[in-house]
């Protein structure tokens, strides 16, 4: 059997919440990921709410991260298929303005996912 190799990259980003209680994007920049990891910064003052457009204090749909705590997403090779995630698809909101998230993620340094 063949042995498949990826030079990988390790890359970050720590995006400031500009408007508590208003989602915000990741990032503007479609950025396509095999994996990423968020951390709530632990100097914020609040939680951070992870999700979708709706990602808000009292949404239901959003992961809550309280400062220190750390979110793990990896896309899965569902039926054998290379999956891919988009971090520019992912907004934050947070219980207070300035509030930070580190967003670690791998990408493959030949194909940029």
């Amino acid at each position: 059997m063949a042995t498949i190799k990826q030079k990988l990259k390790i890359l970050a980003t720590q995006p400031v919440l500009t408007s508590a209680g208003t989602p915000q994007l990741i990032t503007s920049i479609s950025t396509v990921v095999s994996s990423y990891m968020i951390e709530a910064v632990s100097t914020n003052t609040g939680s951070v709410y992870i999700g979708d457009s709706v990602a808000n204090t009292t949404s239901t749909k959003a992961h809550k991260l309280v400062p220190g705590d750390i979110l793990e997403v990896i896309a899965d090779n569902y039926e054998h298929r290379k999956c891919y995630l988009d971090l520019a698809d992912i907004y934050f909101d947070g219980d207070t303005t300035g509030n930070k998230i580190v967003v670690s993620y791998l990408q493959d340094q030949e194909t940029g996912k």
